[in-house]
Parts: C-alpha cells; sequence; structure tokens
C-alpha cells in the first residue's frame, strides 16, 4: 500500500511541476522503507532514481571560480529495470517510477536504454488506462528523437502526446499537455518559427495564470519567452525575463535552465562583454556537466565555439564527452563533436 501511495503522491507533484517536492517525497520514503522492507531494498531502481534524481534537481549555488568543467558521464544503468519494479508493484503503480527511470536515463544521455524503458511506459500505461502518462513517454520519446537529430519524428511524436491529452478530460488533461506544448515551443523556436513559438508558451503562460504551484511549467516557459524576445532584438525584454527566472534553479527543468544561461551569454556576447559571457557559459558547462546532460553539455560546447570562447580549452572539453558519445554510438552527437573539434585542429 505504502508503494502505491508513494506512485500516487509522485504523480501529482509532477503534474504540479513541482520537481524539487516529488524528490523530497522519494528520498523520505525509501528512508522509512529501507531498514524493515526486503522489498523496497530490493528495488534497485528506486534506489538508483534516487541517486540520479538528487544529483540533477541539486541547486546551481556554486560561485563561479574561472574553472571549465569537463562531462562526467552517469554510471551504468540497472539491468531489466522493468522486472526490477514489476517485483515489487502491480502494473498500475509501477508506470511512475519507471517513467521516472527512463527520463533520468535519457537526459543522461543512456538514450538506449531510455528508450526500451519509455516504449514499456507506453504499453503498461496505455493497458492500465493511465492517458496522461502514456502521454508523458510519448513527449519523453520525442526528446530522444530531438536529441539523435530526428525534427521530423520528435515534432509528430510531440503531437501524439498532445493528441492523447486532448482526449483527457479536466485539469489532468490540460497539466499533462504543458510539457509538449513547452517542448514544441522550443522546437519552433529552434527552427526560427519565432510567432508559433511565442503562441505556444503563452499559451502555457496563460494556462497557468496566478495559480501558486507548476513553478517548473510557468519557468520554462517565461525562459521560452526571454528566448524569443533575444532573437527579435528586444534585448532588455529577453533580460529581464531570463534573469528572473535563472534565479530559480531547483524549479526549472534543466534542457530549459541551461537554454536561460546560454540566452545570457548571448546577451552579454552581443555587448561584447567577453567575462560576463563567459561566466554563464562555464557556469552552464558545470551544472551540464556535473549532472551528466548530455544534450545540454553539447548545447554548450556549441555555443562556446560558436561564440569564440577563447578562454575555453575547447579540445579538452570535447574529448571529455566524444568518448563516451562514440561509445553509445550517437551519430550525430559523434558528427557535431568533430565539427567543433576540426576547425581547431585546422587552426
Amino acid at each position: 500500500m505504502i508503494l502505491a501511495t508513494y506512485s500516487r503522491l509522485t504523480t501529482v507533484l509532477g503534474l504540479l511541476g513541482q520537481q524539487a517536492e516529488s524528490n523530497e517525497v522519494l528520498d523520505e520514503f525509501l528512508r522509512a522503507m529501507m531498514p524493515g522492507d526486503g522489498d523496497a531494498l530490493a528495488s534497485r531502481v528506486l534506489v538508483d532514481l534516487l541517486e540520479r534524481r538528487r544529483r540533477i534537481y541539486s541547486p546551481d549555488r556554486e560561485d563561479d571560480d574561472g574553472q571549465w568543467a569537463l562531462y562526467q558521464p552517469a554510471p551504468p544503468p540497472v539491468a531489466d529495470p522493468e522486472a526490477d519494479i514489476l517485483h515489487i508493484l502491480e502494473p498500475v503503480h509501477a508506470v511512475v517510477p519507471l517513467f521516472e527511470y527512463g527520463w533520468v536515463l535519457l537526459v543522461q544521455g543512456q538514450m538506449g536504454e531510455a528508450t526500451h524503458i519509455l516504449e514499456a511506459v507506453v504499453d503498461l500505461a496505455t493497458e492500465t488506462n493511465q492517458p496522461s502518462i502514456a502521454s508523458a513517454a510519448y513527449h519523453q520519446l520525442a526528446m530522444t528523437a530531438r536529441v539523435l537529430g530526428d525534427m521530423e519524428q520528435s515534432q509528430a511524436l510531440n503531437e501524439e502526446s498532445i493528441a492523447i491529452n486532448r482526449a483527457v478530460a479536466g485539469a489532468a488533461g490540460e497539466l499533462g499537455s504543458m510539457l509538449p506544448r513547452i517542448s514544441s515551443g522550443f522546437l519552433s523556436l529552434h527552427a526560427g518559427r519565432l510567432d508559433e513559438a511565442e503562441r505556444r508558451f503563452r499559451r502555457v503562460a496563460d494556462m497557468l495564470g496566478d495559480r501558486v504551484f507548476f513553478h517548473n511549467y510557468r519557468n520554462s516557459a517565461e525562459i521560452g519567452l526571454g528566448l524569443v524576445a533575444l532573437a527579435r532584438g528586444d534585448l532588455e525584454q529577453a533580460r529581464r525575463l531570463l534573469e528572473a527566472v535563472q534565479a530559480d534553479s531547483a524549479n526549472i527543468y534543466p534542457y530549459t535552465y541551461v537554454q536561460a544561461l546560454l540566452g545570457l551569454a548571448r546577451l552579454a556576447d552581443v555587448g561584447q562583454n567577453a567575462a560576463t559571457r563567459d561566466r554563464f557559459l562555464r557556469k552552464a558547462l558545470r551544472f551540464a556537466g556535473q549532472r551528466s546532460l548530455l544534450e545540454e553539455y553539447m548545447s554548450v560546447l556549441v555555443e562556446v565555439t560558436r561564440m569564440d570562447a577563447t578562454t575555453a580549452p575547447r579540445e579538452n572539453l570535447i574529448d571529455s564527452i566524444l568518448e563516451y558519445v562514440e561509445a553509445i554510438n550517437f551519430e550525430s552527437g559523434v558528427a557535431t563533436l568533430y565539427a567543433l573539434r576540426n576547425p581547431l585542429r585546422a587552426a
């Protein structure tokens, strides 16, 4: 019963965008159960999930020490995670922890294992009539396609996620659609469709209104709107939005937090303030590298090269992630890193 209660509570906190609070619930649950509950102790997935979430969601409070952080690969995932969770939970309650485990593996660059788990989540969520979670899993699979460079497949999976939520009545469907809408906004932004991106970010902000919760969703939408303003050349509006939101690192999704830091680095670059630009680039690199955030770390490397941050040891930074990216056969990532590296060697 207590395991099922944890699963339901985590679902609610996730829908509310309260990731820090969800992490605390998982932490308290494991501390309470481990001394005397053999089943909880036997769940290697729950223990590994907690450690990864602690690392990902730790607040970014370190002062800039002038160092450019290398990438730190995550430890190997637990073998056969579905069997591990289904050993202690009925399928209806296993969906949430499996979904969360698939998500953390995805953002930490373990995409093969993450894809397998998220596809299993879609099947389990469909079988147990949990469409909001199936929708969320489709959204994460869309993120995988985006990381791998297949934007068309990413958009299709994201639209499938949104379509499922349209069929869910009430607040659950509305809340479940927020992350896919935010993700669609960033896809539109990176494709240069600024009006479309603004509409999607604005819709999330308008849906939330003055509600007390949903910090992650609101902050992510505000970051998106700040980046749209930056792309349009409205520098003051961009600065106001990005500075306000990036200060709340505990309540921002890792991808959008790094995007905010990169936006602030671009603002400094436009203003020809190299010291401030490099400080934000180092902050973004440290945040991503210490948490094993693969896509985010590579995004920072692209910007370090594009902005020609000459104080950065770029070859060392690239080499810190290249071996790992080659080991997981991440072909588009390997191509990106070699494209960043070759101009340096040619020079």
